[in-house]
């Protein structure tokens, strides 16, 4: 140990609740007695539980346990305590599956209760009745990712059909999370693997159906992809039918689009923009292209659109995209026959400043500048450097030349109760108004506060 370094006091012992009984007392009928006659306070029922767990006494937490569910007196973190210690005393895996989805019926079937259960169920190497835990949280927030993704890893230990194709399905068509290639790629190599053990089994009209299901999940109704050449940055923007935005500070929007991360230059790996919308509104789309900063070879860029991929009607558009004259172009689009039929729900909480944000603004602010920059560019450049090096800054100290770029507070207004936003939407002919009304519940319900250093 260091020197000078105070040494970890030790954890305290626990000790039993007064007035509870011996810790020889195991049976539920017993338990059952004692509380219904002596009504002992929540706190002294977790403080004699923890006492038990401490002495291996996991027969008399069971009892205990089992008996204030019955008595009324059951408290969520119960039913996982009594689940471990039923695994520890070999109980049957149905009683402890019995056990964990009470976890769902106490928690009144939310979607974190049904995530809960699964994890549960998971951990006690019950992994089919986990992933039904994860199909019903599935289908309460159709928009989660997190199901899928957890039970992709469940069915690859499964190797069950019904559950391969369920999660690899899933995870095609929802997960778009940063590593989602990866991810996909796993899906696809299940799917294969079903195909073959189908094929197999002589099983045709499965195997034909579970290749509809992976046809169907693979279509994409919309990709925008926009690429360009040189130093500088351009911003790829999508207006949906139904007047939501995407763009890379609100990157997924109500009406099913995605923006797949903020490209910027001088690498070529990085310059380009991608927006993808699985399942998108049929109607008019309008896409906006702006220049942001630096230098575009040839002021053009290039916009691929793809619409229905995956499908017999795919159709591929490109067209070059002039930057001359304006630094911002728009370019109308129409979408037909989208599949998607009502709004997605997604984060009311605006577009705050992410990790991702943060590491490309240090990222363009400390590449080198092109031979072209002005004496004055590189001032700033040096300046920033200098603030970076110094750590915190010196309160005598004269301040950073004009034009640095410095450290600033970025504050997020986050409203809480109950709140509606309307839009209107006026037809290229004008002969009707289509209006989107949104009502927002916010409830704030924990506050967690944390620091970092800011020097890289």
């Amino acid at each position: 140990m260091p020197v000078g370094e105070k040494k970890p006091a030790p954890e305290e012992k626990p000790i039993p609740s007064a007035g509870f009984p011996a810790s020889s007392v195991t049976g539920a009928a017993e338990w059952r007695a004692f509380l219904a006659k002596t009504k002992p306070t929540p706190e002294d029922v977790r403080k004699h539980v923890r006492y038990l767990i401490h002495e291996s006494q996991h027969a008399a937490v069971i009892g205990l346990l089992q008996a204030a569910i019955i008595e009324g007196q059951a408290q969520p973190w119960m039913y996982e305590i009594l689940a471990a210690s039923m695994e520890i005393q070999k109980y049957p895996k149905e009683e402890i599956e019995r056990v964990v989805l009470s976890i769902a019926d106490f928690g009144n079937a939310n979607y974190e209760s049904m995530m809960y259960s699964g994890a549960s169920l998971s951990s006690f190497g019950r992994d089919s009745s986990a992933i039904k835990m994860y199909q019903q949280a599935a289908r309460i927030a159709p928009s989660r990712h997190e199901p899928y993704l957890l039970g992709l890893k469940l069915a690859a230990r499964t190797r069950d059909i019904a559950e391969i194709e369920w999660a690899a399905c899933g995870t095609l068509r929802q997960v778009w999370t940063p590593n989602y290639p990866t991810l996909h790629q796993q899906a696809e190599d299940l799917l294969v693997e079903a195909e073959r053990k189908l094929t197999k089994e002589k099983q045709p009209e499965r195997l034909a159906e579970l290749q509809r299901a992976a046809s169907d999940a693979r279509q994409r109704d919309l990709i925008i992809r926009l690429d360009w050449s040189g130093d500088g940055d351009l911003d790829l923007a999508v207006e949906e039918p139904t007047g939501s935005v995407c763009t890379n500070a609100l990157r997924e929007s109500a009406g099913g689009g995605l923006h797949m991360g903020d490209g910027y230059g001088p690498q070529a790996a990085d310059c380009h923009e991608i927006y993808v919308c699985p399942e998108g509104f049929s109607g008019d789309y309008k896409l906006t292209v702006q220049r942001t900063m630096g230098k575009i070879v040839g002021n053009r860029a290039t916009l691929t659109i793809t619409m229905h991929a995956g499908t017999p009607e795919e159709k591929k558009v490109t067209r070059s995209v002039n930057l001359a004259q304006e630094a911002t172009v728009v370019i109308p689009l129409t979408l037909q026959d989208g599949r998607r039929q009502e709004r997605r729900t997604t984060s009311q909480l605006g577009p705050a400043l992410d990790h991702e944000s943060l590491v490309r603004t240090v990222k363009l602010a400390n590449r080198p500048l092109p031979k072209a920059a002005t004496a004055a560019d590189q001032q700033v450049v040096r300046d920033l450097q200098h603030s970076r090096q110094i750590g915190a800054p010196n309160q005598n100290a004269g301040a950073v030349g004009g034009g640095a770029i410095g450290f600033a507070p970025t504050i997020t207004t986050i409203r809480e109760g109950a709140s509606l936003v309307a839009s209107a939407i006026v037809s290229p002919d004008r002969r009707y108004v289509r209006m989107a009304i949104s009502p927002t519940f916010n409830q704030i319900i924990d506050v967690v506060t944390f620091s970092f250093p800011s020097r890289p």
